[in-house]
Order: structure tokens, then sequence, then C-alpha cells
């Protein structure tokens, strides 16, 4: 009877326990789909006021002229912040100029120039794309 009485206590007892954890858990597992949710059409609007923004056509100038001109430029593309950018001749790009104008690393492989620009990238290739 005592070992009945017990059982009994610890199943209301798992009982209460699970009826407070159990929303709090739902809770929590909604809170967080809804922040992703949200990060996810701030980043896609983020992105359409990147292409409707007015490219600054001296800034321009100057990064053209940081990968060697226009038309040392044979393809240019977009990796999360990087900016890889294929040239005819890699003699002319000027990695410290590039340095100077915020990438945070600068690689030269064969005859492409890798740029890491943070969040500016999207800017960047927006800007400088042909």
């Amino acid at each position: 009877m005592i070992i009945l009485a017990m059982l009994k206590e610890e199943i209301i007892a798992l009982i209460l326990l699970l009826v407070c954890i159990v929303p709090i858990l739902l809770l929590s597992v909604f809170a967080i789909f809804k922040t992703i949710n949200n990060k996810s059409k701030l980043a896609k609007k983020h992105e359409l006021n990147i292409e409707n923004e007015p490219k600054d056509l001296e800034q321009q100038k100057i990064f053209y002229n940081a990968y060697g001109g226009k038309e040392n430029i044979i393809e240019i593309s977009l990796k999360v912040s990087r900016i890889t950018v294929k040239v005819r001749n890699i003699e002319k790009v000027n990695g410290e100029e590039l340095k100077a104008l915020g990438a945070t690393g600068v690689l030269f492989t064969g005859d492409e120039v890798k740029c890491s620009f943070s969040d500016q990238a999207p800017y960047i290739y927006e800007m400088i794309k042909m």
C-alpha cells in the first residue's frame, strides 16, 4: 500500500513537471523558428536595398584602378564575404590599395584575386560588377 501511494505521488509529480516543461519547450522552439524567419526576411530586404542603391562612380573608379583598370577585369563573383575577380594581367593589380579600401585579406591565385570585404562585400560587388 505504501509503495502504491509512493508511485501515485511520483506519477503526479511527473505529470506536473511535464505540464510545466512542455509548454516552455514548445515556446522556445517557436521563438527560435520565428527568429530565424525574421533574420532571413531582413537579409533578403538588405540584399534588395543593396541592389537598388545608387552606385558611387568615384569609388567605382578607385576599385577599378586597384584591379588594374576596368579593361583588366574579366569576371567578378561573390561568395558570402569574398569577392573573386578574374583578371587579364595579375601584375596590374594593387594588393596594398585593395587592403586600404577595406579588404581584410587579399589572395593572388593564378589569374584571380580573392578579397575578403566582410559585410561590405555585396555592396562592393554590386558597385564593380559589369
